[in-house]
Formats: structure tokens, C-alpha cells, sequence
């Protein structure tokens, strides 16, 4: 196993610092970025501000383990691009992987602002599955469908949320 450089150890450092200064951002600025849209027993700004606050500790973990990797005694096995980069063809089509991901998810944002949740949110689940490998989809969209209505409704007649609709239902 090769010894990775200094640079990619950066980089991992660096990639892992910035998610966390934005989630600790996210966290503080929440409640000034929900509007409340009706009378709620629970702040609306609490589930994205809990959801903010957890993906902050969680990039803070991952900051310790860059940390850890990089000044271990033995760093021939640090880097954790790296160890997928050194798998040749596996570790591409992880990366790939990833990166098809992080494009689904951020797809995800735009599709729940222009057609809302009820939508953007099946599809999403299916592509994610698709994704993973689901082998019987039709069986896993049915079950993203009926998932997405009852946490719709749950989510507006329990928690009084009222989800989005998409501004080209609007």
C-alpha cells in the first residue's frame, strides 16, 4: 500500500472543516430562514435545526478521524479517498457512487422547491434504491409512495407542518 500524500490528507481535512463552519451555520441561522405558516406545537425551526446540529457533529467526527489518520504512527493507511482511489476499478465506481448521490440529493432540493415533497420525494427514494441495487423497484416505489403520504399527513395532522408544494402548484 502506498503511503498517501500530504496534499490529499489537506484536502480530506479541509473538505471535512468546511461541512462543518456550513452546518454550524445552518444550525445558528435556522431559525431566522423558517417562516412559520401556521400555529405549531413545536418551533418550526426544531427539525431542521436538530437535522443542522446533528450533520455538524457529525463533521466534526469526521474531522477527528482526518485528524487521527493523518498524525497515526503508521500512515500507510490514512486517507479516506484514498483507500477507495487504491481499490482501481471498485474504488472508481464508489466515488462515482458518491458523487451520483450527492447530485440525487441535491436534484432533490431543487425538484422539492418547483414540485414539492409529494413528488420529489418518491423519485428520489427510487433513485436512491436504484442506486443500492433494489432488485424488485416496483414493489420499493409503491412502498416510497405510500411512505411519502403518510409522512405527509402525519407530518401536517400530528406536528402541525405544513411541507412543501412546489411553486409550480402553487
Amino acid at each position: 500500500m502506498t503511503r498517501p500524500s500530504s496534499r490529499e490528507n489537506w484536502i480530506e481535512l479541509g473538505v471535512s472543516l468546511t461541512l462543518a463552519a456550513l452546518f454550524l451555520y445552518a444550525s445558528i441561522q435556522m431559525p431566522n430562514w423558517v417562516i412559520e405558516t401556521m400555529p405549531a406545537t413545536v418551533d418550526p425551526a426544531f427539525f431542521p435545526a436538530l437535522t443542522s446540529k446533528l450533520m455538524f457533529l457529525f463533521s466534526v467526527v469526521l474531522v477527528g478521524i482526518v485528524l487521527w489518520t493523518m498524525f497515526r504512527k503508521d500512515p500507510g493507511k490514512a486517507g479516506i479517498m484514498r483507500k477507495a482511489a487504491e481499490k482501481g476499478a471498485e474504488g472508481t465506481i464508489r466515488v462515482l457512487s458518491l458523487f451520483a448521490y450527492i447530485a440525487i440529493m441535491f436534484l432533490y432540493l431543487i425538484g422539492m422547491h418547483y414540485v414539492g415533497f409529494l413528488i420529489s420525494t418518491p423519485l428520489v427514494m427510487l433513485a436512491v434504491a436504484l442506486l443500492l441495487g433494489i432488485r424488485h423497484w416496483i414493489i420499493g416505489f409503491a412502498c416510497y409512495v405510500a411512505f411519502t403520504f403518510i409522512l405527509d399527513y402525519s407530518t401536517f395532522h400530528f406536528m402541525q407542518i405544513i411541507l412543501p408544494a412546489g411553486v409550480l402548484f402553487e
